[in-house]
């Protein structure tokens, strides 16, 4: 999803075997093979997006970052950038999508009035439920950095306000390392984890994910036994796909999509 403020996609630098395996990866015509049923999510760095490579590929979604932390990625209080553009464009090719918000730690209420507000100005949150991006990393030179619990209650408030404003159950788009902060001292997960639905993120190398149908059991964070969507790959652009993130639907988030 949307990566964190001033972070490049950058291709992952390894050593040895798994460097050497990366490496071929991406500079041979060895691809990841697309995934179906998919999900295809932007933000606005990814303007402009190639609209007969997508429809050609038929995602049953798309997700497009709505809005990022308390003022915006460039703290000018507005949405992303390209929000509106995405939501006309894949309205006038035909295409369903959701819209999601990148949670960053303090200022919860301001942060689900101003998700709430962008997507009550782009018409709805179109064809998903609300979405929001866990991709908070604690700095270990702060002392007073937002962590554990106490990060895991403002995540829960943000959902509880979004949820009583627009009446759906969000869901939760994060990785098994982003939700470890959430665990209390002893290493346990929030309780209420699971009752939300999970979309998780993960990268095995495109020689595993061609050869398996579902996620990792390591890449679905603690709380949840269960996934909805799983990022299998976040580089997709680069082996000539039409997103860099490509996500795979479960059969029964495909089920609840499909009613929709």
């Amino acid at each position: 999803m949307g990566k964190k403020d001033g972070e490049e996609r950058k291709r992952p630098k390894k050593k040895g075997y798994e460097g050497a395996i990366a490496v071929a990866n991406q500079l041979t015509p060895y691809q990841y093979e697309l995934k179906s049923p998919a999900i295809y999510d932007f933000y606005e760095e990814e303007y402009p997006l190639d609209w007969d490579a997508i429809k050609a590929t038929a995602p049953l979604r798309l997700a497009f970052q709505a809005t990022f932390g308390r003022h915006g990625r460039h703290g000018d209080d507005k949405p992303d950038r390209k929000v509106r553009q995405y939501v006309d464009e894949a309205k006038a090719n035909g295409m369903k999508y959701g819209l999601y918000h990148f949670l960053t730690p303090n200022s919860i209420n301001e942060q689900a009035n101003f998700y709430l507000n962008t997507v009550q100005s782009l018409g709805g949150f179109g064809d998903m439920e609300p979405i929001v991006d866990i991709e908070h990393e604690p700095s270990r030179k702060d002392k007073n950095s937002v962590n554990g619990s106490q990060w895991a209650g403002q995540i829960k408030t943000w959902l509880d306000l979004v949820e009583t404003a627009s009446g759906k159950k969000p869901m939760v788009y994060t990785s098994a390392k982003f939700w470890a902060f959430t665990c209390d001292r002893y290493g346990k997960p929030p309780a209420w984890t699971p009752q939300y639905r999970l979309w998780t993120a993960g990268y095995p190398y495109a020689i595993w994910v061609n050869s398996n149908v579902t996620c990792p059991k390591s890449y679905i964070p603690a709380g949840w036994t269960e996934w909805a969507v799983w990022q299998y790959a976040e580089d997709g652009r680069y082996r000539n796909h039409p997103a860099n993130d490509l996500n795979l639907v479960s059969d029964s988030y495909r089920d609840v999509l499909n009613q929709v």
